[in-house]
C-alpha cells in the first residue's frame, strides 16, 4: 500500500482527532474570543491599513523574485485560502504576479473556509479524495496534528539550498511559530503578540503612575487596586481579561513566567498541574477572588472585556497587538509590556503559508510559497489590515503612525524579541477548550482549588495531546 494511500485511510476513519470541533473557527494569529481568521474581523492591523512606504525597506527583506531559479515543468498549482472576499481578490493577484514570472504555471484558487479547523477539514477531505492542493493557508493551532499526518512539507532543504531567499526580514519568534521539533513547516504570514493595554484618562484622574516597561506582577497588584472604584453597573475594575475562555491564554503567560508550562519540552505530557502552573493560576484567581480588581465572570455577563474597555470601566488589560475594537474609544490609551517578576515572556501566534508534501509539482509550490512571503505580499497582506510577519513592513507603519492611541505602539513589536510559541501539539484547541472549561470553576464563584481542578482533567489532556486530526465526509 503507498504512502498517500495510508494517508487517506488516516484521514478518513479518525484517530481521536479534532472532528468535534471543526465548526470552531479562529482569529488569525491570535484566537481572541473564538473570532472568525478573516481580514475583515482584524478590522485594523498594528498600524493601521495605510500601506508603509517601500522607501522604508530593508535591504534583507524576504522579497525575491519568483522568477529567480525558474521551476521546470508547466501545470496549474492550487492554493486553499480561507473563505472571504477581499482575500479572495488579493491571492488572485499574488497568483497572477506568479504566473507573469513563470507563465508556465497558473495558480487555482480554493477557498477552504474562515477559520483554521475549516481550513483544516477542508484540507483533509481534498487529500482524501487524492486532489491534494499544493499550498495552503494554515495556523500555528493545526501545524503540529497536520505534521503528525506528514502532511506539511518540511521546507528546512529548500531553505538551506535556495541562496535567492533570505528569512532575515520575518521576525524569528513568528518562524519558530511554525518550527516543530527541528524542522520548518511554514512561512508566517501575520503574527501577534500580547501586550498591556491600559486607559491613560483613568490613571491621570486618580493620580496614579502609568506602568513602567519593568514593572513587577507586585506593581500591577497595586497599581490595579489604586484603579478599582465604585460598585454595580458603573464599577470600574482595575484590569480584566487574564481569563479568555474558551481559551487559556494570556493566563499560560503568567504560568510561563513561573516557569511552567502545559506540557513538558517533549510535548508528550500535561504537567500545568505541577507547582509552576498552580502558582501561574492562582496569581490569576486571586486576582478576582483575594484583590477584587479583575471583573469577574458574574461582571461580564451581556458584555465582553472589549466593550469595558471601550466604555471606560477597565484600567489595564491583557491584549494581543491588534487594535482595530479600539480604533473608536472617547479616552487616550496606551500599550507597555505585561508586568513580569524574573522571566520577561508573551506569547506569539502566527498564521502562514505551508506546502503539502503530496503536491506533484515540488519546486514550482516552493515559489509560489516564497512568493506568498515576499515583499509585495507582506505589503498587500497590511494593506488588507493584517499584522504581518515582515519586520520592515511593520516598523515602516510605526514611522507613520503619529500621535494616536496608543503612543508607543512598537512596544508590541518590541515584545516579539521575548515572545514565544505555545507548545502546540496534538489537538490543541481541545486541550485549550478542556483546561479553560474546568478553570470556569476557579475563576467563578465556586472558587475552586486551583490544584484540583488542573489535576482532574490530566487524563483528558494527556489524550488530546496524543490525538491526530480527522475529517468527516
Amino acid at each position: 500500500m503507498s504512502h498517500q494511500l495510508s494517508r487517506r485511510q488516516v484521514v478518513l476513519r479518525g484517530l481521536g482527532g479534532v472532528a468535534g470541533l471543526l465548526g470552531t473557527s479562529l482569529l488569525a494569529a491570535c484566537g481572541s474570543n473564538g473570532s472568525a481568521s478573516t481580514s475583515s474581523t482584524s478590522a485594523a492591523s498594528v498600524a493601521g491599513k495605510a500601506t508603509p512606504a517601500s522607501a522604508a525597506a530593508s535591504t534583507t527583506s524576504p522579497a525575491s523574485s519568483a522568477a529567480a531559479n525558474a521551476p521546470a515543468g508547466s501545470g496549474t498549482l492550487t492554493l486553499v485560502i480561507q473563505t472571504d472576499a477581499n482575500q479572495e481578490k488579493l491571492y488572485t493577484k499574488l497568483g497572477q504576479d506568479y504566473t507573469k514570472a513563470n507563465p508556465n504555471f497558473k495558480v487555482n484558487i480554493v477557498e477552504g473556509g474562515a477559520g483554521a479547523l475549516d481550513i483544516q477539514q477542508k484540507l483533509l477531505l481534498l487529500i482524501s479524495a487524492n486532489t491534494a492542493p499544493d499550498v495552503f493557508w494554515t495556523h500555528t493551532y493545526i501545524n503540529a496534528g497536520l505534521v503528525s499526518l506528514g502532511i506539511p512539507q518540511d521546507i528546512t532543504p529548500y531553505l538551506a539550498k535556495d541562496k535567492s531567499f533570505s528569512t532575515s526580514d520575518i521576525f524569528s519568534a513568528s518562524m519558530k511559530d511554525f518550527n516543530f521539533l527541528g524542522k520548518q513547516y511554514a512561512f508566517p504570514r501575520e503574527t501577534t503578540s500580547y501586550v498591556m493595554m491600559y486607559n491613560k484618562d483613568l490613571f491621570q484622574k486618580n493620580g496614579v503612575a502609568e506602568p513602567a516597561e519593568n514593572w513587577t506582577w507586585d506593581d500591577y497588584v497595586a497599581t490595579a487596586q489604586k484603579l478599582t472604584k465604585g460598585s454595580g453597573a458603573t464599577k470600574i475594575w482595575g484590569t480584566a481579561g487574564w481569563p479568555n475562555p474558551p481559551y487559556i491564554f494570556p493566563a499560560e503567560i503568567r504560568v510561563w513566567q513561573h516557569g511552567g508550562d502545559i506540557v513538558n519540552q517533549t510535548r508528550t505530557k500535561y504537567i500545568m498541574d505541577e507547582t509552576p502552573g498552580v502558582k501561574g493560576i492562582q496569581d490569576i484567581a486571586d486576582l478576582i477572588h483575594k484583590y477584587k480588581v479583575h471583573a469577574s465572570p458574574a461582571a461580564l455577563q451581556g458584555t465582553n472585556v472589549g466593550n469595558l474597555f471601550n466604555t471606560g470601566r477597565i484600567a489595564m488589560l491583557p491584549y494581543f497587538n491588534v487594535f482595530g475594537a479600539f480604533a473608536n474609544t472617547k479616552f487616550a490609551w496606551d500599550i507597555q509590556h505585561l508586568p513580569h517578576d524574573k522571566t520577561q515572556v508573551t506569547r506569539v501566534a502566527s498564521a502562514g503559508h505551508s506546502m503539502t508534501t503530496e503536491g506533484k509539482q515540488k519546486d514550482a509550490a516552493w515559489g509560489l510559497l516564497k512568493e506568498l512571503a515576499s515583499k509585495p505580499a507582506y505589503e498587500a497582506y497590511f494593506a488588507d489590515g493584517l499584522p504581518v510577519a515582515s519586520k520592515s513592513v511593520r516598523e515602516a507603519a510605526i514611522a507613520n503612525w503619529g500621535n494616536k492611541s496608543p503612543v508607543h505602539i512598537k512596544i508590541g513589536i518590541d515584545a516579539l524579541a521575548y515572545a514565544r510559541p505555545e507548545p502546540v501539539v496534538g489537538n490543541w484547541i481541545g486541550v485549550h477548550q478542556t483546561i479553560a472549561s474546568a478553570l470556569d470553576g476557579v475563576y467563578g464563584p465556586e472558587h475552586k482549588d486551583v490544584k484540583t481542578v488542573l489535576t482532574s482533567v490530566a487524563p483528558q489532556v494527556d489524550q488530546l495531546i496524543k490525538a491526530k486530526p480527522t475529517a468527516t465526509k
